[in-house]
C-alpha cells in the first residue's frame, strides 16, 4: 500500500483473478548482462506446468529473437533464496501475482538491450498472412543487433501466443510447426499416460497448484482448431 498505483493494479488483479478471467501476466524487463530474450518463469509439479511451458513454446514459433532454451523455470521453493544483491525473488511480480493470484501463465520477459543470442531456428513463418500485416522485425533473424522493430515483434509475439492459446488463429504457425497441432504442443499425450496409468488412485495434490483458465483442455484445444469459413484459415 506505500505504492498507490501498484497497490491498485494488484487489487484489479485478483478481483479478475477471482472471476477466473485472468488469463496471462508478463513483467517486461531490460537485461544487460545476457544476450538475447527469454522467459524467467515459475515451475509447476502438476499437470499445469503442461500449459505453463506450452505458452512458451508458442511464442518460440511465433517469434524468431525468442529463446525457449535460454529461458529459465524455477519452482516457487526457490524464490526464497537469497539472490547476490541480497534480496529474494518474492518481491518480483511473477511470483507475487501467482502467490495471490494462482495464474498459471506468470512470467519476466526478459530482453537485452543491444543484441540476440542466436538464432531461433524453431521460428516459422505465418501462412497466408499478407505482407502488409507481418511485423519489420521478422525480417531480422539470428545474431543480430536489436532495434525498435525487432521489440516491437517480441511484444507481437506475446499477443499472437495469447491467440494461439485461448482462440482461434487462421494464421497460426503451429501447423506448419514441429508440433503440428496444439495437442502434441501442450504434450497432452503425456498428460493423459500419466492420469490413466494408475486408474482410481488419488490424484497428487499440489498445495501451490495454479487455476489453468476455462478452455484449457483437450476438448478446447480440438474445437479451437477445428476450421472455419474464412478460405485463408490455415486448419
Amino acid at each position: 500500500e506505500k505504492h498507490e498505483i501498484i497497490w491498485a493494479v494488484k487489487q484489479l488483479q485478483s478481483h479478475w483473478a477471482s472471476q477466473n478471467r485472468l488469463l496471462l501476466y508478463i513483467d517486461f524487463h531490460s537485461h544487460a548482462s545476457r544476450a538475447g530474450c527469454f522467459f524467467l518463469a515459475n515451475r509447476f509439479k502438476s499437470d499445469a506446468h503442461a500449459w505453463n511451458v506450452a505458452f512458451a513454446r508458442l511464442c518460440q514459433i511465433n517469434s524468431p529473437h525468442f529463446d525457449l532454451g535460454g529461458s529459465e523455470f524455477s519452482e516457487y521453493d526457490e524464490a526464497e533464496k537469497e539472490c547476490k544483491d541480497g534480496l529474494d525473488k518474492r518481491g518480483s511480480g511473477r511470483v507475487a501475482v501467482f502467490k495471490d493470484c494462482r495464474v498459471c501463465h506468470s512470467y519476466t520477459l526478459e530482453v537485452n538491450y543491444n543484441k540476440s543470442k542466436t538464432a531461433n531456428p524453431f521460428f516459422i513463418p505465418a501462412k497466408g498472412l499478407p505482407a502488409w500485416a507481418e511485423s519489420p522485425g521478422l525480417k531480422v533473424k539470428g545474431e543480430v543487433a536489436y532495434n525498435q522493430g525487432c521489440w516491437a515483434q517480441v511484444g507481437e509475439s506475446m499477443c499472437v501466443s495469447l491467440l494461439d492459446m485461448y482462440g482461434h488463429n487462421c494464421y497460426s504457425r503451429i501447423p506448419a510447426s514441429k508440433y503440428g497441432n496444439g495437442f502434441r504442443l501442450v504434450g497432452a499425450s503425456h498428460i493423459l499416460g500419466r492420469s490413466s496409468s494408475r486408474p482410481g488412485a488419488p490424484a497428487e495434490k499440489d498445495p501451490l497448484a495454479p487455476q489453468v483458465p476455462p478452455g484449457q483442455t483437450i476438448e478446447g484445444i480440438k474445437n479451437r482448431e477445428c476450421p472455419c469459413q474464412r478460405p485463408t484459415c490455415c486448419w
